[in-house]
């Protein structure tokens, strides 16, 4: 069960494991050994009351996750995971523009030549129609 609070979705589902967990996309992606975003899980132990960590979203699962497990030390940490992704989201939305702006110019360039082609298929088509009234002229 998850329920909603400020932008971060917090599930209930582990309230036994002595944790409650925030999904790692809300705070900044952290991938653990199972090649999926860790969770961002707050310790509810007695030596680590309200201490934060990561930890594979898997390990309840009964074919086993990677039990991957690392303190978040500071919100530094979720700052600079955050600004990591932002970084990477800005070049590829960068490369993406170069990209499309590259294809545009090719576009405009194949529109001209198709619009000089098309100038040149409708003289074509004058001049036979033009040929074609000086025949029926000349009957």
């Amino acid at each position: 069960m998850s329920r909603r609070v400020g932008r971060r979705n917090v599930s209930r589902d582990f309230a036994d494991s002595g944790s409650t967990n925030i999904k790692s996309e809300d705070v900044g992606a952290v991938i653990c050994k199972c090649k999926v975003s860790a969770l961002v899980q707050t310790s509810r132990t007695e030596l680590n009351p309200g201490r934060q960590f990561y930890g594979c979203p898997n390990w309840m699962n009964p074919k086993g996750g990677c039990y991957f497990f690392r303190w978040v030390e500071s919100s530094s940490d979720i700052s600079e995971a955050r600004n990591n992704d932002v970084d990477g989201m800005m070049m590829k939305l960068e490369e993406s523009l170069r990209l499309a702006e590259s294809k545009a110019v090719r576009m405009k360039k194949d529109n001209k030549l198709l619009e000089e082609e098309l100038r040149n298929w409708m003289k074509i088509e004058k001049d036979r129609i033009t040929g074609s009234q000086n025949l029926y002229h000349e009957l």
